[in-house]
């Protein structure tokens, strides 16, 4: 194969009007800029008598009619529903709207849409959702319902995800405005079952005027990649094929596939083919000489003298690998979607929180990406018992997904692995995400018993996300904060053990009122010896004060959970020492009767006090005011006196930290 030289080529799009770094019509953020009087209008269809039409903020569980406070939400985040008053759920067969202010376009025939949105409308809802677009010589004409014609070839529905979509329409001669509306709807009664989800949470929207018609734009949002294949699946990995959409592609002189095995040093072109001669779709088979043992293929795609997907490539791929690689722990990635970032910073997949974890652990992996997690057939399987047989830990995460956690075939996998235990055969499963419980116990697809059974686990409820203040395993690691707020909202399990000799409770969220539920099970099995971790809750969701702290938070969290089940780390290699971990403990047990431990991380060396206050805010007990020692790290315990030595009486009580750069209270309960 003839080595080749790619150009970046220059992007046709070029955009209307400037914003900070991103040029939107509407901002991702501006609530400064648009809010409710702005021009955003919300309609209903239905007019039936008795039904209310809320304009709820995200995220209104239409479920149980629970709503969630996000203040900080611009107007375009919400989005109109037909609710029963009654019982707050969506109503079937009732259309809700959404529709943009005018905006103005001139000087080009072709626009693109790019639309940052969450869905949430699971096929099993019959729930969808749409966007139309409509040009107009008025402002006027762009308005109303009556001026969106019925004409969209683009109607959604899937499992929560956070999603980029891209549409190229096209301006008629003379036409001044454009106008862009979002449907909301159920359309069959007859089939729909009792429950909804939360619909669509419309993020921004960026228009851009195309100038030129002669490269075509490749759609990063519809993409088909190559999957990860092992050694002896190669008769079936020969035969993988690659797809990627392409707008405007009726001028399109060509589509390539540029791929390297080599880390980028050398990089192979590969001609796609059209898949039919009127078809934005463009596909080629995999790039088979590059497919050696272990090997790590990435790839991009060319538009012939034009742009790439991605933007940046070379600098970002798409990539795939054939495994074994030789490492003892596999992570199987069954969300392949974005995650929001700490702090509300910018999304990342879900892999690159749990590879952040591994690497500042000091571990080594290989690493088995599903092709597409929300589908029903053979590519959303993970790994067969086979490929599993390679390791002696598997590490398996999804996120947010009320199907396909682990379908039949997984479970069937997962168990043949798991029997193998014993002897030189070690085996160590984490399971980790959220809605796993709520997918195989609620929805009945635990058919084989690997969550009651073979993972000792007993569910309990889905939707723990309002109350939330923090999850905690305190004989191994401090509580850490739960990501679950704006904008993505989880949906986290609670589930106890089995009563099985071996299981015992591992994680317990802890809520507003200082009640618990549990959320995690650490189980070894007496017979066979194999150890399982199972979580209610994605590891990626584990947050800090910032995202050095987070990080240090997930990278613990990890090394807890690796330590039960006996993984040693294969180097030193850990999260920064410059990392400050300032952090003050949920207080064990709380409520207290009447001893509490307390512990504490902060700068060594800093000065560290902390204090214990009553309701009134008097000062009831000085604990510690010293420095902090070598690593930083402390532990004080109250034993409910005051500092004359009397005995506290019940109630609340406010325990504080303050340190260099550092000052938190948290609340403790006192019973006698």
């Amino acid at each position: 194969m003839a080595q080749t030289t790619i150009a970046s080529g220059r992007s046709p799009i070029e955009p209307i009007g400037t914003s900070r770094d991103t040029v939107w019509v509407f901002e991702a953020d501006f609530s400064d800029t648009l809010g409710d009087n702005a021009g955003w209008k919300g309609y209903d269809a239905g007019g039936l008598v008795g039904i209310d039409f809320w304009r709820g903020q995200y995220y209104q569980d239409f479920e149980t009619g629970r709503a969630l406070v996000c203040n900080d939400r611009p107007a375009a985040s919400w989005m109109w529903a037909a609710v029963d008053p009654l019982t707050s759920c969506m109503v079937d067969s009732q259309d809700a709207w959404l529709v943009s202010p005018p905006i103005t376009v001139s000087g080009s025939s072709y626009y693109v849409i790019e639309i940052d949105m969450w869905i949430d409308c699971p096929e099993g809802t019959n729930d969808m959702c749409e966007m139309r677009g409509v040009f107009a010589d008025s402002a006027g004409g762009v308005q109303h319902l009556g001026d969106f014609p019925d004409d969209s070839e683009e109607e959604w529905s899937g499992d929560p995800q956070w999603k980029t979509w891209t549409r190229v329409l096209h301006r008629p001669g003379g036409s001044t405005h454009l106008g862009l509306s979002w449907r909301l709807w159920n359309p069959d009664e007859t089939t729909s079952p009792a429950f909804h989800r939360a619909g669509m949470f419309l993020n921004g929207v960026r228009v851009g005027r195309i100038t030129s018609r002669g490269t075509g734009i490749p759609d990063c949002s519809h993409v088909w990649p190559f999957k990860d294949w092992f050694d002896h699946e190669l008769s079936q990995a020969v035969l993988d094929t690659a797809r990627i959409r392409v707008l405007d592609s009726d001028s399109v002189p060509g589509v390539n596939l540029v791929a390297s095995n080599d880390g980028g040093q050398n990089w192979y072109s590969y001609a796609m083919q059209r898949v039919s001669p009127a078809s934005e779709w463009w596909r080629v088979g995999a790039p088979v000489a590059l497919m050696t043992p272990g090997s790590v293929i990435e790839y991009y795609f060319q538009i012939v003298d034009g742009p790439t997907c991605p933007g940046d490539a070379p600098v970002t791929t798409y990539e795939f690998t054939m495994l074994p690689q030789g490492a003892d722990i596999l992570l199987v990635d069954k969300h392949g979607d974005l995650t929001p970032g700490d702090n509300g910073g910018a999304p990342h997949l879900s892999e690159y929180y749990y590879e952040q974890m591994l690497t500042d652990g000091g571990y080594e992996w290989d690493k088995y990406d599903v092709r597409d997690p929300f589908a029903d057939g053979w590519d959303s399987n993970g790994p067969d018992s086979t490929a599993l047989r390679h390791y002696e830990t598997v590490i398996w995460f999804t996120n947010q997904q009320t199907r396909n956690t682990v379908k039949p075939v997984d479970q069937r996998s997962l168990i043949a692995w798991l029997r193998d235990a014993g002897g030189d055969d070690v085996r160590n499963l984490l399971l980790t995400g959220n809605d796993i419980g709520f997918d195989l116990v609620e929805r009945g697809h635990d058919s084989l018993g690997l969550y009651s059974t073979w993972l000792a686990s007993s569910y309990i409820e889905d939707a723990l996300w309002d109350t939330i203040v923090t999850v905690g395993w305190p004989s191994k690691i401090s509580p850490s904060s739960l990501r679950a707020g704006c904008p993505q909202l989880p949906e986290f399990d609670a589930f106890a053990a089995a009563g099985l000799s071996g299981a015992e409770l591992l994680y317990e969220y802890e809520f507003l009122d200082l009640s618990t539920e549990p959320a995690g099970v650490k189980y070894t099995h007496a017979d066979l010896g194999y150890q399982s971790v199972n979580l209610g809750f994605g590891l990626e969701y584990l947050t800090g004060d910032d995202p050095a702290a987070a990080e240090v938070s997930r990278a613990e969290a990890l090394g807890a959970i690796m330590d039960y089940m006996g993984v040693e780390p294969t180097s030193g290699v850990g999260p920064s020492d410059a990392v400050v971990r300032n952090r003050l403990s949920a207080a064990y047990p709380n409520p207290s009767n009447p001893g509490a431990t307390i512990e504490y991380d902060v700068k060594a060396g800093a000065r560290v006090v902390i204090r214990v206050y009553n309701v009134a805010g008097r000062l009831v007990r000085t604990l510690l005011d010293a420095e902090a020692g070598p690593s930083g790290s402390g532990r004080v315990g109250w034993d409910g006196c005051d500092d004359r030595g009397g005995t506290c009486p019940s109630g609340v009580y406010f325990y504080r930290i303050e340190a260099e750069g550092f000052v938190q209270e948290r609340k403790l309960v006192l019973l006698r």
